[in-house]
């Protein structure tokens, strides 16, 4: 008898694996502690109906609502934000519905419990909760701008409720809770900063400024084409993620760096003083190769660059090159037969 009882909960403990995540109870989100402590329960999600438009996806669950975008643009997409707008704003819509004796609803949807406002009675409409998220703004399409542009993915709303009665008073587990998450589709999302994806270099070079203005970070999710500009003095860092970034504006130089298990980080700057990049020896062919890169003075044609040969501690003295011609992007190729080690210095 004890081997059957073993052999059964071991094929549980087997089975669990295999169980959807949805299977689990999501959980509560408290706030605060002791008395004053707030418990919001996630709305379950027989209780949600939501409403896609063309392109978009939607996926439901206890206490949360996921929704995706999965093209640049799409039919239906123009909705008028309000009369007498000069905008138009595409959105998806969630619809909650309201628990027995509720009649009014005060709701926040930043998380914050301490800052929830009354909803307004017509956002409450045939016992439901409606509520709206972005998926793009209207740009109309003119002088070759696109249609439109889509809102940055990894966005998350915790959209917190509190549930009254027709005496005011807040109902008998009247706390409940939804978190949406906004995402771009495979295909759509191009570039990242941080936790947030983008459909465009443009837009996510603008978060990452935003985040920090004079050094800049993004990563690429796919190969992008941009004609580069950045405010004077800073530096762009660019992880390639194994993707190209192709900058048509020979103002700016890029600092390449070293290959690893997550492809390069690059430097990009704007080429106001010339910038070497790691040598490559060659010990066999006697010379060493590296990226030169930025803009000569307009009194100069040429640089001079040092390199140091020979083992460490050895007094066989620096080599110097004859002058080589360096223009922006250009390869300079440095021999000497007795080249062993190389420091490269630029002197203009």
């Amino acid at each position: 008898m004890k081997r059957k009882v073993l052999a059964v909960l071991l094929s549980l403990c087997m089975l669990l694996p295999l169980l959807p995540v949805a299977a689990f109870a999501a959980e509560d989100l408290t706030f605060g502690e002791g008395e004053t402590a707030k418990t919001f329960t996630p709305v379950l999600e027989g209780r949600m109906s939501v409403r896609a438009v063309d392109n978009t996806t939607m996926v439901t669950g206890d206490g949360t609502v996921t929704y995706t975008i999965n093209a640049m643009e799409g039919e239906g997409w123009v909705q008028n934000s309000g009369e007498g707008s000069n905008q138009a704003y595409t959105y998806v819509g969630l619809y909650v519905a309201m628990p027995d004796g509720a009649v009014s609803l005060k709701r926040n949807r930043a998380g914050n419990p301490e800052e929830m406002g009354e909803v307004d009675a017509a956002f409450l409409k045939d016992g439901k909760y409606q509520s709206w998220y972005p998926v793009a703004e209207g740009l109309g399409g003119d002088n070759g701008e696109p249609p439109f542009s889509l809102f940055s993915g990894g966005q998350e709303y915790t959209v917190l409720l509190e549930w009254y009665g027709a005496d005011g008073k807040l109902l008998e587990n009247g706390r409940e809770y939804v978190k949406v998450t906004r995402e771009l589709g495979e295909g759509v999302a191009k570039v990242q900063v941080g936790e947030l994806t983008y459909a465009t270099f443009e837009a996510a070079l603008e978060a990452a400024l935003e985040a920090n203005p004079t050094r800049p970070e993004v990563t690429l999710l796919a190969d992008v084409d941009v004609s580069l500009e950045l405010p004077a003095g800073v530096e762009l860092t660019v992880n390639t993620n194994f993707h190209t970034l192709t900058n048509t504006n020979a103002d700016y130089v890029c600092v390449k760096g070293d290959e690893t298990e997550e492809g390069r980080t690059d430097v990009y700057k704007l080429a106001d003083t010339l910038v070497v990049g790691t040598p490559v020896v060659d010990e066999e062919a006697g010379s060493v190769t590296t990226n030169v890169n930025g803009v000569l003075p307009a009194d100069k044609t040429a640089v001079e660059v040092s390199v140091t040969t020979g083992a460490e501690g050895a007094q066989n003295g620096d080599v110097t090159s004859s002058a080589v011609t360096i223009s922006a992007n250009a390869m300079a190729s440095i021999e000497d037969s007795t080249v062993k080690t190389v420091d490269i210095k630029t002197d203009v």
